[in-house]
């Protein structure tokens, strides 16, 4: 980066998506605070660069509402999260995929701010359009997330359905070994619980065990 920094300046678009990129690293390696700054002076110099509607710009600020939400900051991820939303369906359309994924932020930071009944229509709209159009190894997650919403409004019974729906897509897209395909079949096993279903969510969670 401060290679780049020295040979283009501050403000080249390429430092920008560098430190995007860096920013990415960061926040998954759960070095928030550095992730956040970053966030920001990226944000800061597309707006200077490039203005307030450009891709970069709008995908700057969600990137910075995703990393506040991680820091689970809610209140403070929400204005960022529901801007570059507005702002990026304006620019690319509501079916564009970086749209879909700005629905999907903005729907989970209400959710977890306590505010299900604002989240539930994105969240929901989410996941019907990733049934609608076929389901893809990105919509594990869609799923995962409104099912989530779903548990937390106390309907354990839909979140079985949405669960049962996930674990099918997880066995088709992900390794049966990945981390979070028994994380999911352990949701599952709750939401059957929940839902009165105690042998089958027995027999879900003694499933996900061995799946670990």
């Amino acid at each position: 980066l401060q290679g780049r920094i020295s040979s283009l300046g501050e403000d080249h678009p390429r430092v920008i998506e560098t430190r995007m990129a860096l920013a990415t690293l960061l926040r998954d390696r759960s070095r928030y605070a550095e992730a956040l700054s970053l966030w920001q002076t990226a944000q800061d110099a597309s707006l200077r660069v490039m203005g307030p509607s450009h891709r970069t710009t709008l995908l700057a600020q969600q990137g910075l509402a995703a990393t506040l939400w991680t820091m689970q900051r809610y209140a403070e991820a929400e204005a960022p999260a529901r801007q570059s939303r507005d702002a990026l369906t304006a620019l690319l359309g509501p079916d564009q995929e970086n749209v879909i994924t700005a629905n999907l932020l903005l729907g989970i930071v209400l959710r977890d701010a306590g505010r299900l009944d604002e989240a539930e229509p994105l969240l929901r709209g989410e996941y019907q359009r990733a049934e609608a159009r076929g389901w893809r190894t990105q919509d594990v997650t869609t799923a995962n997330h409104y099912g989530r919403l779903l548990m937390a409004q106390q309907r354990p019974a839909e979140a079985a359905k949405v669960y049962a729906a996930l674990i099918q897509l997880a066995g088709d897209r992900l390794d049966p070994k990945h981390p979070s395909a028994a994380i999911y079949r352990a949701n599952y096993a709750e939401a059957l619980w929940q839902a009165g279903e105690r042998q089958r969510g027995l027999n879900e969670h003694a499933a996900a065990l061995k799946q670990i």
